[in-house]
């Protein structure tokens, strides 16, 4: 008697778990589709994951997915590094066709520190930030006449040197020697990269105290200038940039000096001699021999997007 009771218990255990079973079994829905981004671009590695669950899959190289979810009901959520999370209801359909949008950030939120970004609001240290919108306008040279006048606590100064871009220091003065007050400059994440056409810069911060530029070490003794270059973006429609401009320098005013004759008889009238070779009375006017005006061209053009 026993050992019926016990037998029928097991097939009734048996009986409900297949049940369980095949009813789990037929609440289960295949999904296929296609994951791209705005530009109809096939997105290969994407995450597609049924919400609230930890099952999901990744994108082929052709940017397909194949994924059997709970339930014919289930809503999907689809995301990529530097993209938006995209969620998608199945509603019975077992082919989806996702499109992920770029996920831009605001500049003026965002600044660069050291080697990676982080929010404004979030920074205590000294960093100022520019964008193309701040920059000086008309013909410029250098980064220097880009940001002059604009930042607080940063000094540009120039010798008469025509071709001098300027020397800029951030914290002061520290040493006599000029080379020795220049900043660091990091250009796309690079410490103490070439020079930079200001055309292609889109932003620059500066950081000046110690806390801010401690990541560069004893290279930041002077502040860090951190420079953001235009670059390629995909997705984006096409664009073409151009600029062009003349620019005409001369001397705003010339010394007074003696002509020849007047030399001479300035030496005469003192009882003095010019020594022997020199006395040829010449009357030459180096300054207008050597000082002319200067015209410059600059001329600038830059395309990208979806070429």
């Amino acid at each position: 008697m026993k050992q019926s009771l016990l037998l029928i218990r097991l097939l009734l255990i048996n009986f409900l778990f297949c049940s369980f079973l095949s009813g789990q079994t037929a609440n289960r829905f295949e999904v296929k589709g296609i994951v791209t981004d705005t530009s109809k671009e096939p997105m290969i590695g994407a995450s597609v994951k049924e919400q609230g669950t930890d099952n999901g899959t990744i994108t082929n190289f052709d940017g397909l997915f194949e994924l059997t979810v709970s339930s014919p009901n289930a809503v999907l959520e689809f995301s990529y590094i530097s993209y938006e999370t995209l969620t998608v209801k199945v509603a019975n359909q077992s082919y989806i066709r996702a499109v992920l949008r770029d996920a831009s950030v605001e500049l003026a939120d965002v600044v660069v520190v050291g080697y990676g970004k982080a929010s404004s609001k979030d920074i205590a240290s000294s960093i100022t930030s520019l964008s193309e919108k701040d920059f000086n306008p008309g013909p410029v040279q250098s980064v220097a006449q880009m940001i002059q006048g604009r930042v607080a606590g940063v000094y540009i100064s120039k010798d008469g040197d025509p071709n001098s871009a300027g020397t800029l220091t951030i914290r002061g003065t520290s040493t006599l020697r000029k080379e020795g007050q220049e900043p660091l400059y990091v250009i796309d994440g690079v410490p103490g990269a070439g020079t930079v056409s200001p055309e292609d810069i889109v932003s620059i911060d500066i950081l000046k105290d110690a806390s801010a530029t401690a990541i560069y070490g004893s290279r930041a003794a002077n502040g860090v200038i951190m420079i953001t270059t235009r670059g390629g973006k995909g997705g984006t429609q096409k664009y073409t940039t151009a600029n062009a401009y003349l620019s005409i320098e001369k001397v705003s005013k010339r010394y007074e000096m003696m002509s020849g004759d007047q030399y001479w008889q300035y030496l005469t009238d003192n009882g003095s001699a010019v020594e022997p070779g020199w006395d040829d009375q010449v009357n030459m006017d180096w300054q207008k021999e050597i000082m002319r005006t200067a015209i410059t061209q600059n001329y600038y053009f830059n395309t990208g997007g979806n070429l």
